[in-house]
């Protein structure tokens, strides 16, 4: 799965545990970026050939999702205890573009196209959810998480139990459509910008070993 660079005539892709799994180009995929624990890796490869690991980019900070815009070709980096990183050259530079958010943990990021702009979203642990329609210079906070009902019962196994929006997605065909999944907590859906929630728990069974254990979209 890749996504096109409208800037050039090059096709990348990105991997990340809560980011944007899947992108559709029109051509195999040359540049790949690999989130991990200890920053950033850049693979590339020559048309037919190997995957070739380069330099190590954002070393030392734990990369939760990755997000390739699509109208510049920019690369968003949601960082774990370290808010949001851009990139607007495939990878090869950053800068941090958290002013705004006020939780330091980022989980997952998305982007969706209003009127031919980015616009970029959040997820946090704890979970809350950050809009940005500026490249992620500037950040405001989506109202309702904090007094989600049901709230309570939210909770992650491993220490320091703390939920997380694990997931998140934008309809393509409606962009006022967002879907968040809290890990574990349940998938929330907001049909006016993230203005107001509410939950989709029809999937749900008394009989699933995990309580409403969301891990992608």
């Amino acid at each position: 799965r890749c996504s096109r660079d409208w800037s050039s005539d090059v096709c990348s892709s990105d991997l990340a545990s809560n980011g944007m799994i899947s992108y559709r180009g029109n051509a195999p995929a040359t540049r790949l970026l690999v989130g991990t624990a200890d920053g950033l890796d850049v693979l590339e490869r020559a048309p037919g050939g190997e995957w070739r690991r380069g330099e190590r980019k954002l070393a030392g900070r734990h990369v939760s999702s990755l997000a390739i815009e699509p109208v510049n070709g920019g690369v968003f980096a949601g960082i774990h205890k370290g808010g949001v990183f851009y990139s607007a050259d495939g990878g090869s530079t950053w800068e941090e573009r958290s002013g705004g958010i006020s939780i330091e943990h980022v989980y997952s990021v998305t982007t969706s196209v209003e009127d031919g702009k980015t616009v970029v979203y959040a997820g946090t642990e704890p979970p809350c959810t950050f809009r940005s329609t500026d490249l992620g210079k500037t950040w405001n906070e989506l109202p309702g998480w904090r007094e989600m009902p049901g709230k309570d019962k939210w909770v992650f196994p491993m220490p320091p139990k703390m939920p997380h929006a694990k997931t998140m997605a934008v309809d393509p065909q409606n962009p006022s459509t967002i879907y968040v999944g809290v890990e574990q907590g349940g998938l929330f859906v907001s049909d006016d910008k993230g203005q107001s929630w509410r939950e989709l728990d029809s999937y749900d069974s008394p009989d699933l070993p995990s309580y409403r254990d969301l891990h992608t979209k």
